[in-house]
């Protein structure tokens, strides 16, 4: 028996072996065996036998990685449901499945491009989003391309980066600048770098997305119009995979993103897999791919279809018209047969060659007599004049007004393109004009964040602001891309305007307005983009669709009714945005106000009979109302005004009984004969009083 001496002794020899011991039992190395890919590859292999699984693992490009690298590569931050919904352009339909295929593989029908490798970044959710949109590109431009998905990390405004994201967030920028190619900036995987996207012409953009239901007629239907990204939970054995249909029987939750391309019902032993492009490079999976087991590690989760059409890269519409003969006062005048020089420009990226147009026009009160010219070849961004014998156009006696042509312009590179333009009927006076050229011209701009700015553009194409001005070097435009400064974007959260000075229409009647327009702008229900007259509504962008001009747009408004004999008329231009998407807002140019420079200019007073029967509205597109303008000759009677759709059909009518000659308001809400209002669209206003009619398009926004 030892001592209570001796045991103290032994003790105190003791404590520090034990320390020790305890130091080395906390060290790394000894806390758990050495991680080992070849034993990960062994556990695996057996859990496929025993489960009777018909897939294989082994080494592949990214088996070896630590994994804390592995967890790295899973970057998928999932979208709530609710906002989701909010910002898509809504939900793909299943069509029934007797219509559905057995099997579908986008690869064999040669709609993918080549697997791509994010590497140690958690960029999954931008290759997803980016190799969806290369495959639309490849399915329905023919173009095989590759995408910089450096871009999509460094420039989305939702936040992804290397530590995850949405696919969502690809979309945005797709939407608004479009995407450039993967040699403009290559992919890099860091996060920090800068966004200088605006440097360089983007290859494509989409008008939007639909959401996709996670149910598997859903997914099929989307597929069949191109791949789709897609979430799913990515277990560790998944990145073993190196062939046949993966199978797993454990939980997780999602926490990765691929592109979903294919199915087969027969696959796994008549179980059916999904067929999806992986981001882990060619050198795992098959080729960059895998099947995977219906039902298996929730794939399809946050689905969503991207809306693609592709963009023109010749693309022709009008810059300018010239009358000749007639009167040879430069206009076409009620009564005479004029020859009509277009002028075309290229707001592409390619040349135009072999151009011809065919010239239309719906209004009756216009005779197209030769309505086919031929054009020279055109750059990009140039403009080319048609070669004679030009148009010929014949007005009746009682045109007036801007009639609205269509020009039908076919060429060598692109499939017939439509593009039109409004032609005032008889002379004109100037009331005010702007073409920034020399200045700001006294208007003013201003708000809660004011990007707007008078600036020579300097923006790439198929970006979202013109390449060039409408005329000269300078418009006007919300963050027009100066260099150095501005990024071609509105700000987000932020109401701004451009107002002119007040423009003197004292004693002038029939006012109009004629604008350049070169605009794009997030749907409606977030972002709005308003022209004003004097705080009237003349037009807004739709409630439902970004609205995005592809060149610059010629615009006629009639504002008579609010501009006729007012000594203070303001135009106003103006910007509304949220927190979310963001797109190049307004750049206008070449901004005037006229009148009908004739004796008739002043026979619409509502002291003096109108020449003949006339009728326009303000504003238009309008929501909720409008105000019909009547113009009744002498000596008046009941006019018949009904309300025609596209087809012809009549969906209203604006009941007025005897009205005395002048000049009579009509306020209208767009209901039909029931009281119900009409839905958004195109409608015609048809005015008759006994053999006399006119016509005006309308347009109503919902």
């Amino acid at each position: 028996m030892c001592s209570p001496a001796r045991v103290r002794l032994a003790v105190a020899l003791c404590l520090p072996v034990l320390a020790a011991l305890a130091t080395l039992a906390h060290s790394p190395c000894l806390a758990a065996p050495e991680w080992s890919a070849d034993e990960e590859i062994r556990q695996i292999q057996e859990e496929i036998q025993q489960n009777g699984w018909g897939w294989t693992a082994g080494h592949t490009g990214v088996s070896d990685l630590t994994p804390a690298e592995k967890q790295a590569m899973l970057g998928l931050i999932p979208m709530s449901e609710e906002e989701r919904r909010a910002r898509s352009s809504g939900e793909v339909i299943a069509l029934p499945e007797r219509e559905l295929p057995v099997s579908y593989d986008w690869r064999a029908l040669g709609g993918m491009t080549g697997a791509r490798n994010q590497g140690g970044c958690g960029s999954c959710w931008a290759f997803a989003g980016t190799g969806a949109f290369e495959s639309m590109i490849k399915i329905y431009k023919g173009l095989d391309t590759d995408l910089s998905e450096q871009q999509i990390l460094v420039c989305n405004e939702w936040g992804g980066n290397c530590d995850g994201g949405q696919s969502e967030a690809c979309y945005y920028v797709q939407m608004s600048m479009g995407q450039v190619h993967e040699t403009s900036m290559p992919y890099t995987g860091n996060d920090t770098a800068p966004c200088n996207d605006d440097e360089y012409d983007s290859v494509e953009y989409i008008q939007g997305y639909q959401m996709v239901p996670n149910i598997m007629a859903n997914l099929k239907t989307a597929i069949l119009t191109g791949p789709i990204a897609v979430n799913v939970y990515a277990p560790n054995s998944l990145f073993y995979y190196t062939g046949g249909c993966f199978q797993y029987s454990g939980s997780g939750t999602v926490n990765h993103c691929v592109v979903l391309c294919g199915w087969d019902d027969n696959a796994c032993s008549g179980q059916g897999a999904w067929l999806f492009k992986n981001s882990w490079g060619a050198s795992w999976g098959e080729g960059g791919y895998c099947w995977m087991r219906y039902g298996d590690c929730y794939l399809g989760q946050g689905a969503n279809l991207i809306l693609y059409t592709p963009s023109l890269y010749t693309r022709l519409g009008f810059n300018a018209a010239t009358v000749t003969g007639g009167n040879a006062n430069g206009v076409l005048d009620p009564g005479e047969t004029g020859t009509l020089q277009i002028t075309l420009r290229n707001f592409g990226r390619t040349s135009g060659t072999g151009i011809a147009a065919t010239l239309t026009c719906a209004d009756p009160e216009i005779t197209i007599i030769d309505g086919n010219a031929t054009f020279p070849n055109i750059a990009p961004w140039a403009v080319g004049v048609s070669t004679a014998p030009h148009f010929q156009v014949q007005a009746s006696g009682s045109a007036a007004g801007a009639i609205d042509f269509t020009l039908t312009i076919s060429c060598a590179e692109e499939d017939p393109q439509t593009s039109t333009f409004p032609l005032f009927i008889g002379p004109t006076l100037t009331v005010y004009e702007q073409g920034f050229e020399s200045g700001e011209g006294s208007w003013t701009h201003g708000g809660t964040v004011d990007d707007w700015r008078r600036a020579t553009p300097r923006t790439k194409y198929t970006k979202p602001d013109p390449v060039q001005a409408a005329g000269g070097l300078y418009c006007f435009g919300n963050d027009l891309n100066e260099a150095g400064s501005y990024n071609t974007l509105y700000e987000n959260s932020s109401n701004c305007y451009l107002e002119s000075p007040a423009i003197n229409c004292s004693g002038r009647s029939d006012v109009h307005l004629s604008i350049r327009r070169f605009l794009t702008v997030e749907e409606g229900l977030y972002d709005h983009a308003r022209l004003k007259v004097n705080g009237t509504e003349i037009f807004a962008n739709p409630s439902n669709g970004n609205f995005r001009d592809t060149g610059w747009e010629t615009l006629v408004y009639d504002i008579s009714a609010i501009a006729d004999d007012n000594p203070s008329v303001r135009v106003r231009f103006e910007t509304q945005s949220d927190a979310g998407l963001r797109f190049g807002g307004w750049a206008v140019d070449d901004i005037r106000v006229f009148v009908p420079d004739a004796p008739a200019a002043d026979a619409l007073d509502l002291d003096i009979a109108p020449r003949s029967l006339g009728i326009s509205a303000v504003p238009n597109p309008f929501n909720p109302m409008t105000t019909i303008r009547l113009a009744v000759p002498a000596p008046g009677g009941s006019p018949a005004i009904r309300v025609l759709d596209p087809t012809g059909r009549q969906v209203g009518s604006i009941q007025t009984g005897l009205l005395a000659p002048g000049v009579h308001m009509l306020p209208w809400e767009g209901r039909d004969g029931a009281g119900k209002l009409l839905p958004s669209g195109v409608y015609f206003v048809h005015a008759s009083l006994g053999l006399e009619s006119s016509v005006q398009r309308l347009v109503i926004l919902r």
